[in-house]
């Protein structure tokens, strides 16, 4: 009930914070699922050191992909960042096409 009461309005900040939240509280579902021994959370074989790129990988290519098919179930603030670094972006001397690449020459990071 507070916490209705407390975070039950939307503002954008608190948009992020319960994203934010929900995303840690995935994590640590994972954590414990896997501390009580819990297939497939407790194999070896999906240790976070292991499971961490294919995580990230599955994420970013989900993104991706909405981005490309249905850019209207984004969040606008995604949606423009992303059009910021994939449509908008241009680096000299740069032939990927406005992707950003750790191969990418003139890439600062």
């Amino acid at each position: 009930m507070g916490g209705y009461v407390v975070w039950g309005r939307y503002s954008g900040v608190n948009y992020q914070l319960i994203l934010y939240l929900a995303s840690r509280i995935i994590v640590g579902c994972m954590t414990l699922a896997s501390e009580k021994g819990i297939p497939p959370f407790s194999w070896k074989r999906f240790a976070f050191q292991k499971s961490y790129p294919i995580a990230a990988a599955a994420i970013w290519g989900t993104v991706m992909m909405l981005f490309e098919e249905y850019p209207n179930v984004l969040h606008p603030s995604l949606r423009r960042s992303m059009d910021e670094i994939y449509r908008y972006s241009r680096f000299k001397g740069c032939d990927t096409g406005g992707m950003i690449s750790s191969r990418s020459p003139d890439l600062k990071l």
